[in-house]
């Protein structure tokens, strides 16, 4: 009982407190005397601004100084993402002070980023691969517009990725290219600091004021004393009167604890529909309170009285199929064939030939490449010496091809052919299901990368003679893998040692 009256006064006691919290806000006074607090003194930039003009100061200029290095013709994406930064410190600013934009007002903001991205795009730099990462840079440099920022600029860094990984596989072992290297390398701190300021708000901004977000960035504020200095002094609040002040509000009841004398005891039918069959059962019939019901005698009962039933057969009629419509498939879109060369990348696009076409193209630069996409049932032939092959996304394709100074590529396809007539050092499979090569002679060395294919086997002849017999050999798609101590081994399985 001690402790109960300890735990009743204890909320009394809170109770009268937040009861004179609620006048003092309700009065616009401070929550510790009776007058009105003076403003707080400007003390210079918020956190956030101050975080991103950090973020801006390293990994920015870090960046521009790496894009300026890889020559004059890459300095307009420099100058632009300069802007763009400069822009977003603008928004990062006004929302200190500026209500949540419209939607008008968010597109006019995207609409002034993706004319920097435009701008940018005329920047020509060494490697192709660097231009198409720069598009991405410039995607998260919207994502301060975007409801989820920080997943946007985590889609445009692995996007970026997929580029810069080519960059510096391309630069690798290069003293010359050494510049791209450190240009992939800002580029990724550049978009994972950027990620890193933008974690603590994972659903944006927050616009904390009522100004109009189009107008100017607010300037920062001079700070210390100065700044305390140049404010004018507040005019004093004049004293409400008796007559206007707030009511005050009727204290909170005080907590009754109930002793064990005045609890009730509980129904002797238990609770849910217990009880209530057993408050039911409580009722004094002879008080007239049941008089309007009336007995339901057998023959009014269902399950005594099988006449009232009408029929328990079931219908033969076959009932009517309620089944939803199925959606006709919409009709797959054919793009026109494609066979152009680009000198500016020095490769050979070949795409979406159909069936049963003949194409035939005559490699005359050794650095030239050559990229099939989306190729069907038909036959390419390639002649004089190229740089690399790509194949991507063909099912039945047949290509035949000369001298290969790299590595052939065959991703994602089905059924597909390759012959090498001359000399081919290296090919890699990836998720390709029935892949057909033959070698020459000259290609007997050839290495193989696999991962994820099945159906895979080689053609290459037995012996250097003319009528030479050819021999097929299966690229083993199955593995045993042992744990032997601490390392693992792995063994092509026994399937393939007959």
């Amino acid at each position: 009982m001690a402790d109960q009256a300890k735990l009743l006064e204890l909320l009394n006691s809170i109770s009268e407190r937040l009861a004179r919290v609620e006048i003092a806000v309700s009065s616009g006074g401070g929550g510790g005397g009776g007058g009105g607090s003076a403003p707080a003194a400007s003390a210079g930039p918020s956190e956030n601004v101050a975080n991103f003009a950090a973020f801006v100061a390293d990994a920015g200029a870090a960046w521009i100084a790496a894009t300026k290095a890889c020559g004059k013709k890459a300095n307009k994406a420099a100058n632009n993402l300069q802007k763009a930064l400069d822009f977003n410190a603008g928004l990062v600013a006004k929302a200190e002070t500026c209500r949540k934009p419209k939607s008008d007002e968010l597109a006019a903001f995207g609409k002034t980023l993706q004319k920097f991205s435009n701008n940018a795009a005329r920047a020509q730099f060494p490697d192709r691969n660097m231009e198409k990462g720069l598009s991405e840079i410039f995607n998260a440099m919207a994502a301060l517009l975007h409801p989820k920022p920080v997943q946007t600029v985590k889609d445009a860094f692995e996007a970026m990725q997929f580029y810069t990984n080519k960059v510096l596989s391309a630069s690798k072992g290069k003293d010359d290219q050494k510049h791209h290297i450190e240009w992939v390398k800002a580029s990724e701190k550049l978009l994972n600091d950027f990620r890193a300021f933008l974690a603590p708000s994972i659903t944006g901004l927050q616009w904390k004021g009522q100004n109009d977000p189009t107008g100017d960035a607010p300037a920062a504020p001079a700070g210390g004393a100065k700044a305390e200095a140049a404010a004018p002094a507040p005019a004093p609040a004049p004293a409400p009167k008796e007559e206007e002040s707030p009511p005050v509000p009727a204290p909170a009841p005080k907590v009754k604890v109930a002793t064990a004398k005045g609890l009730s005891k509980p129904p002797a039918g238990g609770g849910g529909l217990a009880g209530l069959f057993a408050e039911v059962r409580s009722i004094d019939q002879s008080s007239g309170k049941t008089a309007g019901l009336r007995h339901v005698s057998d023959k009014q009962k269902a399950y005594k009285n099988r006449s009232l039933v009408k029929t328990s057969k079931v219908s033969d009629a076959p009932k009517k199929k309620t089944g939803l419509k199925k959606k006709k498939k919409a009709p797959v879109k054919v793009l026109p064939p494609k066979c152009e060369y680009d000198r500016r990348q020095h490769t050979w696009f070949i795409e979406n030939q159909p069936d049963d076409a003949n194409v035939e193209v005559e490699i005359k630069e050794a650095n030239d490449k050559v990229y099939l996409y989306k190729c069907g049932n038909c036959v390419v032939r390639l002649n004089g010496r190229l740089k690399a092959l790509n194949v991507v996304n063909c099912k039945k394709t047949q290509v035949l091809f000369d001298d290969l100074l790299a590595v052939v590529e065959v991703n994602n396809c089905t059924s597909v052919k390759l012959q090498s007539r001359g000399k081919c050092p290296a090919m890699t499979i990836d998720k390709t299901n029935g892949c057909q090569v033959y070698l020459s002679r000259a290609s007997l060395g050839c290495h193989f990368v696999c991962a994820q294919s099945s159906e895979m086997n080689v053609n290459f002849p037995n012996s250097d003679a003319e009528d030479a017999d050819w021999l097929e050999r299966p690229i083993p798609e199955q593995f045993q893998h042992k744990l032997v101590g601490t390392e693992l081994t792995s063994e092509v399985s026994d399937l393939y040692s007959h």
